[in-house]
């Protein structure tokens, strides 16, 4: 589990530490007849103030491994939601070219297409993390690098078609002139390739 390298602090394994622990607090806690019985009190009467300086310190690790790693998870709590955030803001504010690029992925219904990887609008996408690369293998067209890139999963989950300025609406259902419009405006590098109908 993830938790457990907190504790790897100098290469000492959380399991050690633990029975350390375990073992130290049931010595010094468990009632004074059962120790008996397991003719342990001599034992206890002779080292206590070891067991329980071993106590202490592995308790007082084990809690300090616990605590750092609270705090790990809350950091990447407050990094999702930054992050989130920073998407919502960037799909508001997309300009004609980002606008055109993405909707070639609703309106071709796909989740990965091929995009040249030096166009400016692609790059700026996946700067803001809206869109990222698929794989470490391209194409290559009469002009362009074409990797293959989706919408990141944020980015999906806000996404809307006002966003995208698109006309119609989200089934897919579009008036002759809505259609006119989206061919007239997809981005330069698709205008060559397969229409959208």
């Amino acid at each position: 589990m993830e938790w457990i390298k907190i504790f790897q602090i100098g290469k000492i394994p959380i399991r050690i530490v633990l029975l350390i622990s375990i073992t130290s607090g049931l010595l010094l806690f468990l009632p004074k007849p059962f120790l008996q019985t397991l003719q342990l009190d001599p034992f206890i009467k002779e080292y206590g103030r070891y067991i329980g300086i071993a106590f202490v310190a592995s308790a007082g690790f084990l809690l300090l491994g616990i605590a750092g790693w609270c705090l790990q998870q809350l950091g990447r709590w407050w990094q999702t939601i930054r992050f989130s955030k920073a998407i919502k803001r960037n799909l508001m504010s997309l300009d004609n070219q980002e606008k055109s690029v993405l909707r070639e992925f609703i309106f071709t219904d796909s989740s990965t297409l091929p995009l040249p990887m030096q166009n400016a609008t692609v790059a700026g996408l996946v700067n803001k993390r809206i869109l990222y690369q698929i794989g470490n293998y391209g194409g290559l067209t009469f002009r362009d690098i074409t990797f293959n890139y989706g919408i990141s999963s944020t980015a999906k989950r806000k996404l809307t078609l006002e966003m995208i300025g698109a006309p119609g609406n989200p089934s897919g259902q579009f008036s002759e002139e809505d259609k006119i419009w989206l061919r007239n405006n997809r981005p330069s590098f698709m205008t060559s390739r397969n229409s959208l109908w």
